[in-house]
């Protein structure tokens, strides 16, 4: 199965914040999350929220299982 990805505006905003040199990086890795939503060393938030550490960046996000989503509400 193979998630979609969505950024809520706060999160756009702040992704759009990261540096250059490490934005292109951190979004690979963001987008890796289509297709395994659980790597391992994330963290369960509760519920179907999880955190990950990218880059020294924090990205948290919902799992949505019905409707194949993932949605990053968190950058920062």
């Amino acid at each position: 199965m193979t998630y979609t990805i969505r950024f809520s505006p706060d999160a756009r905003t702040a992704a759009s914040r990261i540096p250059r040199g490490i934005a292109a990086r951190v979004m690979d890795d963001i987008d890796q999350l289509a297709f395994n939503p659980r790597p391992e060393g994330c963290q369960h938030l509760g519920g179907d929220d999880y955190r990950i550490s990218l880059w020294g960046w924090i990205i948290e996000y919902t799992i949505f299982e019905r409707e194949l989503y993932i949605r990053v509400f968190y950058v920062g």
